[in-house]
């Protein structure tokens, strides 16, 4: 999006013009040759590869103490500006053959834009670059290059904004128990992100609040207060939407579930389906998504399931009271918090795992954590499952960045988000039968990390199961909040 304007007088006969790669921006190139009119008389494409717009990524492998099952690589990002970034890594065998698609995050963003027609194996010009692939880019941008901006257009008629961008989701709010006071303020926070927003009331108090991120099956919290200090629990009334036109036929809504604050409804607009000759209307259609999802990753063998549907959250309770339902025993230790315990009194406590990890000593706040932070739950009460443990295991997973606690104050009103924004899938590596077979090693998959954030110091951890593979590749893929691309293969030694 950066533009330089350059001012050139012609006399009788050719004109030479050098330009310097320190004038060039990173990245695509678009020169263009105007008249004294403003008419384009000539273009060309230059790709000019920038070392300072790109980064690397330091790897390290670490064997901590007590952790046999895993491996961990600490990441060290090196970049011009340090600033923070979000890497997707693949794990494979070092054999693998399966990433061999030819793409790479640099030719998508740099390249694919400005080529007429698709390029065999894009991703050659950016690894291990020389004069000769500079030169090879040079040719394939004289020869397929092409520049997307119509000029007789841009000079003559700048196209116009009709259409309001859509972004995130609106609430519209009423609060029912209070009297308007104009220096009262709702403070809102989503139950697993962190933040908060706080919404000015007009007379009637009702509020609205555009543009949020927020997720399916979270809960949204409110609370009242005002300057003086004084809080209070709301009864609200909201409609979810999106930020949408009239016409619109999609309708959301929201119940509170820790209330009394009644449905509210957005009513759908009628409209009819219109058939074609060749099309079969069905009478209906019917759809689940309540299933179990991780019974793939081999940890709950031999355990019973518990999928928290939307229905288990109106009903209010606890991890504790489910732990009760499972058949484990409610105990209290020294500090006077609950702790669980076996069905049987004589067997010991069973082995609890939050999302896959052992707990050493329990939090004592994880039992009072509500329904709605939870997401599945496997058990054993009778210490048959494959744990070794007489006492059973519990296996609790939560909701995509959920946190353990304590219910909300009792002046926090909460209402369950039932539409919204869906939470990226967590990502199971399959189990293979063999992970010394010729198929796995060429074909199988180490681990994924879709979203692995680097901070502001440039730093993270990826951990994943140790296979017994000798040699790894690392497939990394980013960018940073500046622009910067990241793109490495790396292939390291776990010995």
């Amino acid at each position: 999006g950066r533009l330089t304007l350059n001012t050139f007088r012609f006399k009788k006969g050719k004109k030479t013009i050098f330009i310097g790669k320190d004038q060039l921006l990173p990245g695509i190139n678009i020169l263009t040759l105007f008249d004294d009119k403003l008419n384009p008389i000539a273009e060309r494409l230059f790709f000019n590869k920038d070392l300072n717009e790109r980064a690397s990524v330091g790897t390290t492998v670490e064997r901590p103490k007590g952790l046999k099952d895993s491996v961990n690589i600490k990441l060290k990002l090196y970049s011009q500006n340090l600033a923070p970034a979000q890497l997707s890594i693949s794990v494979l065998p070092e054999e693998s053959l399966a990433n061999t698609s030819g793409r790479s995050i640099f030719a998508t963003f740099l390249l694919d834009p400005y080529i007429k027609s698709a390029v065999d194996n894009p991703a050659y010009y950016f690894q291990d670059s020389d004069r000769k692939k500079s030169f090879e880019l040079d040719n394939l941008l004289l020869t397929q290059g092409w520049s997307s901006y119509e000029w007789k257009d841009i000079f003559n008629g700048p196209p116009k904004e009709n259409i309001a961008l859509e972004k995130g989701i609106q609430i519209k709010g009423r609060l029912l128990n209070v009297k308007y006071r104009p220096d009262n303020r709702l403070l809102m926070s989503q139950g697993t992100e962190k933040g908060f927003l706080l919404a000015d009331l007009d007379g009637n108090n009702e509020f609205i609040v555009e543009h949020l991120h927020i997720f399916k099956g979270d809960s949204l919290n409110l609370k009242l207060f005002n300057k003086k200090g004084g809080a209070k629990r709301p009864k609200p009334e909201l409609i979810f939407s999106p930020k949408m036109e009239s016409d619109s036929l999609l309708s959301l809504r929201s119940v509170e579930y820790a209330g009394t604050s009644k449905i509210v409804l957005e009513k759908p607009i009628e409209f009819k389906t219109v058939l074609e000759n060749n099309i079969v209307e069905l009478e209906g259609v019917t759809v689940t998504e309540d299933k179990l999802e991780r019974k793939r990753n081999g940890l709950t063998v031999g355990l019973t399931g518990k999928k928290i549907t939307y229905e288990d959250v109106q009903k209010g309770l606890f991890l504790r009271d489910w732990i009760r339902r499972f058949g484990f025993r409610i105990g209290y230790d020294k500090a006077g918090f609950e702790i669980i315990l076996a069905r049987r009194a004589m067997d010991p406590s069973p082995n609890v795992y939050v999302d896959g990890q052992f707990v050493m000593g329990v939090d004592p706040y994880l039992w009072r954590t509500p329904t709605d932070r939870i997401d599945e739950i496997y058990y054993d009460s009778a210490g048959m499952s494959l744990e070794g443990n007489r006492g059973g295991a519990i296996h609790i997973y939560m909701k995509y960045g959920s946190i353990v606690g304590p219910e909300p104050s009792e002046k926090v009103a909460k209402v369950l988000i039932t539409e919204g924004f869906s939470r990226p899938k967590k990502y199971y590596n399959p189990k293979y039968s063999s992970y010394n077979s010729q198929d796995y090693l060429e074909y199988g998959t180490v681990h994924w990390e879709p979203s692995l954030h680097m901070g502001d110091d440039g730093t993270n951890i990826l951990t994943f199961p140790d296979y017994g593979l000798e040699n790894i590749k690392l497939f990394i893929v980013g960018m940073a909040q500046d622009g910067t691309l990241i793109s490495e293969i790396k292939t390291l030694s776990l010995n």
